[in-house]
């Protein structure tokens, strides 16, 4: 795959989705990925029925990237990768902090073999935090971040998100680090540690609940489907399913007003402004429901937009996948994947030049050990052979 990080060698060695989706991104920019697993391969391999090793979501996040084994537990292993680091231009890691440098391959020691190397390390809260040591899991980070408080309805508990979005916001965040780093390595020649905590990423997120808290000095309480000041602002029923509208300016409630054939509200008290709007909410709820359920998602969406009204139609993953609009500008592609069947998954979402990444198939473990090693490290059949027998690789 061609791009602007052609010629670009990164090692990943992290696991489940933070540091994988970094590097699938890093493969869409045309880099060479070498992914490095412990003998018993990525925990999100087993997330399948099936028994060959892969799963969907492996196949989603690992897809054109090599595979290699190594036991980092044994001093062999330990060995082989430091003269494995001075090959790679980035190593991406998710361990637990303290992990690498137990095994004596802290950043230190690899950037005394590689003085250029770019090394991302990915951890939940932190290796200066107290909490340094917990799990980071996008569920904790949603707690732990007034995410979780604000989700739900008023007589509801906090509530978790219907998708674990934490770990694929934190990815993007990641290589953009890598690639700040690339270019300044570029300038002076030495590379650097790029730290990212998935907790100070999602701090980040709730942006609404901070202008909420400064500009009222009240702590957001869980409104459902609302969002304070959007009206009409809800989500509401269809013959076929649900659409979210979604008017903040005045422009945008004179058009959903004027759709759904209730001009007059335009001039009339109580719907002109954006506070009378938010005041009378329900009521103008009730009005724009009473539109939408005698109407498909599909009607009330393209008059919406027609009047340049936000709007959305809620559509579940097998209709997304299905999605005609989608499947006509390439963002789905078909992929035989080995050992699981042909699937559709997306490809990556950055279009350099007019001309969208590709989806390539994901590694079996290991898959191409003999082929790395030996290129790399200039490891032969009974170098390789040893090597399995001792339980390095």
């Amino acid at each position: 795959m061609q791009g602007p990080l052609t010629g670009t060698i990164v090692l990943d060695m992290s696991q489940a989705v933070t540091g994988p989706y970094a590097g699938w991104l890093l493969r869409g920019m045309g880099a060479r990925v070498i992914k490095l697993e412990g003998l018993q391969g990525d925990q999100s391999r087993v997330a399948t029925r099936s028994t060959e090793g892969k799963s969907p979501l492996f196949a989603l996040y690992n897809g054109g990237k090599e595979a290699i084994t190594l036991n980092l537990k044994t001093e062999k292993g330990r060995e082989i990768f430091k003269e494995l680091v001075p090959k790679f231009d980035v190593v991406i890691e998710n361990f637990v902090p303290g992990t690498m440098e137990g095994w004596q391959l802290s950043y230190e020691v690899l950037a005394a073999v590689h003085p250029g190397l770019v090394y991302a390390s990915i951890s939940g809260f932190g290796r200066d935090s107290k909490y340094s040591h917990a799990p980071g899991l996008d569920m904790a980070m949603q707690a732990m971040t007034g995410i979780m408080a604000a989700t739900g309805y008023p007589d509801s508990p906090p509530t978790l998100s219907g998708v674990l979005f934490v770990d694929t916001l934190v990815a993007p965040h990641v290589t953009t680090g890598i690639l700040a780093a690339l270019l300044e390595r570029g300038r002076t020649g030495k590379g650097q540690r790029i730290d990212i905590a998935m907790r100070d990423v999602t701090t980040c997120i709730p942006f609404s609940l901070y202008n909420i808290y400064y500009n009222t000095g009240r702590v957001p309480k869980r409104a459902g489907n609302l969002l304070v000041g959007f009206s009409p602002g809800n989500l509401y029923d269809t013959t076929d399913g649900h659409v979210y509208i979604a008017c903040n300016m005045d422009k945008q409630a004179q058009g959903a007003f004027t759709v759904i054939g209730r001009e007059e509200l335009n001039q009339t008290e109580g719907f002109i402004t954006r506070k009378e709007r938010w005041a009378n909410h329900e009521e103008i709820d009730r009005i724009v429901g009473e539109w939408t359920k005698s109407r498909t998602k599909q009607e009330v969406f393209d008059k919406m937009i027609g009047a340049d009204v936000p709007c959305g139609m809620v559509l579940d993953i097998e209709e997304v996948l299905n999605d005609e609009d989608l499947n006509a500008r390439g963002v789905f592609v078909e992929v035989e994947q080995p050992g699981l069947k042909t699937l559709r998954l997306p490809r990556p979402p950055i279009v350099f030049d007019s001309k969208p990444g590709t989806v390539e198939p994901s590694p079996f473990l290991g898959e191409h050990n003999a082929q790395v090693y030996k290129e790399l490290l200039g490891f032969d059949e009974a170098r390789l052979a040893q090597l399995i027998e001792e339980k390095v690789i």
